[in-house]
């Protein structure tokens, strides 16, 4: 069973991040937040809403992530798709 404590969640938006070769700035107007707000998620000083969660699975979905060939970048996004579904319940 996956929870919220077996997946880094500070590491993965990071790793999301530069897979999909943003900025700070750049994920931050996508999700309409401060690029303060990403800075702080990446570091752990705060845990996104689910609805952040839920945009940055679409964004990288809609980046390909999904069907990546590559393993790491595939598993990156499995892993994100597997946190959102915990949050919903």
């Amino acid at each position: 069973m996956v929870t919220t404590d077996t997946i880094e969640i500070p590491k993965l938006i990071k790793e999301i991040r530069i897979a999909l070769i943003l900025t700070q700035e750049e994920l931050a107007r996508i999700l309409d937040v401060n690029f303060i707000t990403i800075s702080r998620w990446e570091r752990g000083l705060h845990t996104p809403r689910a609805r952040d969660l839920r945009a940055l699975l679409r964004l990288a979905k809609k980046h390909g992530l999904d069907k990546a060939t590559d393993s790491t970048l595939h598993n990156i996004y499995i892993q994100l798709s597997k946190l959102v579904d915990v949050l919903r319940g």
